[in-house]
């Protein structure tokens, strides 16, 4: 057992300790950046609001099909450059919003209309970004790498309400619904992709990926509770704040599908993510702790004593112990239509968790791609459920000589990036797929 070494974090007179460390979090979180239920490193992948399984090809089905490889359809060869994406949102706020109370001063009415605008559940951000460092497939195999990163945290309502307005006088403000989640890990992904007979399915094969899984950076909101109330006995709290933080882990994680193609215009793709997976978290694992304790506190008595005899606070630091996560689950369905110049394109993912880029709800994404300008294909969906609620994407394409730059936007519950509360870009360069 590691002996347990505490840093005492000493401060003077301080009960903002639990706003400041539910705000790090929040920070945390919202800054940092696993596979989102729209694929951000793909751009014709992401302007078709992340359907997009069954027609992956090359390299970049190691993250969507893997099973693709084995299709008589697959590239002999393909190459992903370097490209790279994010998407952050929250459940409120838009840019709008921002750009209107951005640095003005806030009045009754501001702050209300603001509150107005948070569920009862919190206030909910979440960010994703992703980049492919490098993709590569030769005819059943392929390998790629990509550094991605997620993060989920909520707030408590009445935690932005005390932050925003103050503490009401009878009114009893409760933190336990603030939690919080952010990884960001590098994986290198190995498919292969093998063909089946079968005599009722004119091309049908069967494919996995394993991938060796470096951790960066993890932290997570192990425990955040409390309260606070002012009444006629003064004012009283007691909030607790527990983080768990690390810098670095090794694992992995395998995927298996299988994809098929029923005619010409008809096909398929079917992939279980993460089936098995295991991240050892093992460097400088660190514990913070953060709380505060105050009763009855009055004018008089701030009067009388010193303001930092009326209140405990504590912050402390130590190694902790190394521990094991797994990646989280997800299964995708993917069908395709294609005829001459118009490609329909319909994925269901559906997470087996709640977790950073993953959602226990289920994702339903519609794309479609125009090619009938042949050196600029135009692209558009829309996703509903999962963990972005609703979206609408777009982007095109630019092709010259086997080589195709892709552009792509995502808006979160909205039509008009602006209007919604979250926004998503995404770029890539691609040889040998479209």
């Amino acid at each position: 057992m590691r002996e347990k070494k505490e840093r005492y974090l000493t401060t003077p007179s301080r009960v903002r300790w639990l706003t400041r460390a539910f705000a790090l979090s929040a920070l945390l979180s919202s800054m940092s950046g696993l596979q989102a239920q729209i694929s951000l490193v793909n751009a014709r992948a992401t302007a078709m609001a992340g359907a997009y399984g069954a027609i992956s090809r090359g390299a970049e089905a190691v993250l969507l099909a893997p099973a693709n490889l084995g299709l008589r359809s697959r590239p002999d060869f393909s190459l992903l450059l370097p490209g790279a994406g994010a998407h952050v949102q929250n459940s409120s706020f838009t840019l709008d919003d921002y750009r209107k109370y951005n640095g003005a001063f806030l009045d009754d009415a501001d702050k209300q209309a603001l509150l107005s605008k948070i569920p009862s559940s919190g206030l909910a951000i979440a960010g994703d970004a992703q980049a492919m460092v490098l993709g590569l497939s030769a005819k059943k195999f392929a390998v790629n790498v990509t550094t991605t990163g997620a993060s989920d945290v909520n707030l408590a309502r009445d935690f932005v309400e005390l932050v925003m307005q103050g503490n009401a006088f009878g009114r009893e403000y409760r933190f336990d619904g603030s939690r919080g989640r952010a990884w960001a890990l590098t994986r290198v992904g190995f498919s292969f992709g093998q063909p089946i007979d079968v005599v009722w399915i004119e091309d049908l094969a069967v494919g996995f990926t394993f991938k060796y899984v470096h951790g960066w950076s993890y932290a997570e909101v192990v425990r955040a509770d409390g309260s606070l109330i002012t009444d006629f006995d003064g004012l009283r709290s007691d909030g607790r704040l527990e983080m768990r933080t690390a810098t670095g882990g090794d694992g992995y994680a395998a995927d298996i599908g299988i994809s098929g193609k029923i005619s010409e215009q008809w096909s398929f793709a079917w992939k279980w993510n993460n089936v098995i997976s295991g991240l050892n978290w093992k460097k400088d694992v660190r514990i913070y702790e953060y709380g505060v304790t105050a009763d009855s506190i009055t004018i008089e008595s701030l009067s009388a004593s010193a303001a930092d005899s009326l209140y405990d606070t504590y912050a402390r630091e130590y190694a902790g112990e190394p521990f094991r996560t797994n990646l989280p689950g997800q299964m995708r369905l993917s069908a395709a239509y294609k005829k001459r110049s118009f490609l329909l394109v319909a994925d269901y993912i559906q997470g087996f968790r709640n977790a950073p880029g993953v959602s226990r709800k289920p994702q339903l994404s519609v794309g479609g791609e125009y090619s009938g300008l042949a050196l600029l294909p135009l692209r558009a969906g829309v996703a509903v459920g999962g963990k972005t609620g609703f979206a609408t994407t777009f982007g095109f394409g630019l092709r010259l000589a086997g080589f195709s730059v892709n552009f792509a936007a995502v808006a979160s519950k909205s039509v008009v990036p602006s209007t919604g509360p979250g926004v998503g870009l995404v770029f890539d360069i691609k040889f040998g797929v479209d």
